[in-house]
């Protein structure tokens, strides 16, 4: 049971982020994007300013008693 609440918890958080979220992309890597093409492959460094609490995701990942598999799939 605690599982699939932090699953929803997470979830929505991670609803919240896009919703809210403010995506900048630069104007080199849309041309590249566009060169490319939609089966094409571009390399690129992606930043993130906000970032998850680690610390509070692994004591709520410990709590749940997760296992391995749905502990991997939570954090990627």
């Amino acid at each position: 049971m605690k599982f699939f609440e932090l699953l929803s918890v997470t979830a929505a958080l991670t609803l919240c982020t896009f919703a809210n979220g403010e995506t900048i992309i630069d104007n080199n890597l849309v041309e590249q994007m566009e060169t490319v093409g939609p089966k094409g492959t571009v390399s690129a460094l992606v930043y993130v300013d906000n970032q998850v609490d680690i610390k509070a995701l692994s004591d709520s990942i410990a709590n749940a008693n997760m296992r391995f598999v749905d502990r991997h799939q939570l954090v990627v």
